[in-house]
């Protein structure tokens, strides 16, 4: 059998036993102290990925039910091929990005998935012909 590429796309396990600091104050006075914010924020982003994925038909029929959110470890092959071509286009890290250059951004707001996936079916529909 030929080797397939496979590594981890969601890995909530993984970031919500992570340790997140922020600096507190300013100058020399600063600290550095747990972001408890971070877990949450980053339990609701994934969440809502994983909910455009199901919505899209981007998963196997047996990766779109997860008993437990805060379990939920998604693998590349766990994609459809129109999924793995999706998130191989760099799509999912380039959304995942845009919440360090807006902070404020809310983490349900799949706009930038959802625009980018309609361009790529539209050229996939295009490269067939129609």
């Amino acid at each position: 059998m030929a080797y397939q590429k496979n590594y981890t796309v969601i890995d909530l396990p993984f970031a919500l036993t992570r340790k997140v600091y922020v600096l507190d104050g300013d100058g020399e006075q600063s600290k550095l102290v747990e972001d408890t914010e971070w877990h949450s924020r980053n339990l609701e982003r994934d969440q809502a990925l994983f909910e455009f994925f199901v919505s899209n038909k981007l998963l196997t029929e047996r990766e779109e039910r997860w008993p437990d959110i805060r379990s939920l470890v998604v693998w590349l092959l766990d994609f459809t091929p129109e999924g793995q071509r999706f998130v191989e286009s760099g799509a999912t890290d380039r959304w995942l990005a845009s919440f360090d250059r807006t902070p404020g951004k809310s983490p349900s707001d799949t706009r930038l998935l959802e625009g980018r996936l309609r361009e790529m079916r539209e050229k996939g529909r295009r490269g067939k012909g129609g």
